[in-house]
């Protein structure tokens, strides 16, 4: 018995691989990229967020694409519907894949989706995205006629 516990605690910890930990990195930024398209597309009165296209999202699973590696969103923008794919940089600025978005494109356009591809270099511009999050976050605030003097006030003084 005492053999058998010396043995295990000399095994030594399993290592995750760095492939675990990139798929890991890519996931967290594909959440964030959907929460910046959401919040661009709330802080538009004009457009209202609709949420992922899974007909879209299988297609792209039928080339090859992870889950994680495209944020696919349907966006009514009046009567339309459009479903945005939105690129991350580590996909756009390399050529085969970049080459199999615009098939991805190409193919959900047969099948009759408004699909229009949007690098994330686009969603991250400056200072939209500042402004729309800013928006995001205060727009189930309500602020009284009275409050509104008050900073209006306060910004006249400074």
């Amino acid at each position: 018995m005492a053999h058998a516990m010396n043995t295990a605690a000399a095994t030594p910890p399993v290592a995750i691989a760095p492939r675990d930990f990139r798929r890991a990195r890519h996931i967290k930024r594909n959440v964030k990229l959907h929460s910046q398209i959401r919040d661009l597309i709330t802080a538009n009165p004009a457009c209202r967020y609709i949420g992922g296209n899974f007909a879209v999202e299988a297609i792209a699973a039928r080339l090859g694409f992870q889950p994680h590696d495209l944020a696919i969103t349907d966006v009514k923008i009046g009567r339309r519907i459009i479903t945005l794919i939105c690129v991350p940089h580590r996909i756009w600025d390399r050529a085969f894949p970049s080459a199999k978005c615009i098939d991805l494109r190409f193919q959900a356009r047969q099948e009759g989706h408004a699909a229009i591809l949007v690098p994330q270099a686009v969603v991250e511009r400056e200072p939209r995205l500042g402004n729309s999050q800013l928006l995001a976050r205060t727009a189930n605030i309500r602020v009284d006629a009275t409050s509104r003097m008050a900073v209006l006030a306060h910004l006249i003084d400074n």
